[in-house]
């Protein structure tokens, strides 16, 4: 018999449903969270929105800010007013007058994220190129964009038996369509063996695996598998279209779930410490670069 997730007391809980407004705002763990957790406890508890003392947040940085654009422009253009404000080029802000324009300026694009006319075109650019792409514009032209969703942790999936943790999750969906979860990212490289790696390293299949979470425990439907539309940065005419191996969202969708009761378990015992100060740690590299040879290369 499944046991009660434990419901913790010591955090921040929501007290509205979560909308496309109130998102990031919304005290609730996403999947950058938990990314930011495997990396380092003491960093992910500082910034957490479910901490009642979490440090003020910091502005982001431009690479996030193109990130969002590009999203805006390719899955919700009519909102691109709600989420952004063009950066006046002709004000002089060495004069006075200048300096007091900017300043009005500032003020009124609160909520804004504050963009170039050129990050703009560069934007306008990239998505253009995705949008002419036969298959990634076909995958992306049913479905709703940006769907945010917030879940309590409560209950065991695919046969990972646990009694869940009763912490509250959110995920917002690229695009979900037809039972596929899609996703958009750009990379250095998109070629299938160097973008695996950005797979690995950015956690790209627990993200996939925490969005079919959300799904199955708001809307009860287990997802079919997950799409990764990929577009180059270094030439934005190369866009590739992968399919996620269903072992490796099922292997993300166990480490989410193991991210998630560590987590719990510090927060009830009030210990965000990462590494053990007392002790030199080993390190090694990571497998495949020990097995890297010549017919690795083209």
């Amino acid at each position: 018999m499944e046991q009660s997730a434990i419901e913790p007391t010591n955090i921040v809980q929501p007290k509205t449903e979560i909308n496309s407004e109130n998102y990031f705002d919304f005290p609730a763990i996403n999947q950058s969270g938990l990314n930011k957790y495997l990396e380092d406890a003491n960093l992910f508890w500082k910034n957490s929105p479910i901490n009642p003392n979490r440090e003020p947040q910091k502005e982001p940085t431009p690479a996030m800010v193109f990130g969002k654009l590009c999203h805006c422009l390719l899955l919700e253009e009519s909102k691109f007013d709600e989420q952004f404000k063009i950066k006046p080029e002709d004000i002089n802000r060495r004069t006075n007058v200048g300096k007091a324009e900017y300043e009005d300026f500032m003020l009124s694009v609160r909520g804004h994220d504050i963009i170039t006319r050129e990050q703009l075109e560069d934007a306008r650019i990239m998505v253009g190129k995705v949008k002419r792409n036969l298959i990634a514009s076909k995958t992306l032209s049913i479905g709703e964009p940006e769907k945010p969703l917030a879940w309590k942790d409560t209950f065991a999936l695919d046969g990972f038996e646990r009694a869940g943790t009763g912490l509250w999750c959110k995920t917002k969906i690229d695009q979900y369509r037809d039972g596929m979860t899609i996703d958009y990212k750009t990379t250095e490289d998109v070629r299938a063996d160097v973008f695996a790696r950005s797979i690995d390293a950015f956690g790209y299949h627990r993200q996939a695996a925490f969005n079919h979470m959300g799904i199955q425990q708001v809307y009860g439907e287990k997802p079919k598998g997950h799409i990764l539309i990929v577009q180059s940065k270094r030439n934005p005419d190369t866009v590739v279209t992968y399919s996620l191996d269903p072992e490796d969202i099922y292997d993300g969708k166990g480490q989410c779930i193991m991210l998630l009761d560590s987590i719990h378990k510090r927060i009830q015992l009030d210990n965000w410490q990462t590494y053990d100060p007392n002790i030199i740690h080993n390190i090694k590299m990571s497998p495949w670069a020990r097995t890297f040879t010549q017919d690795d290369i083209f």
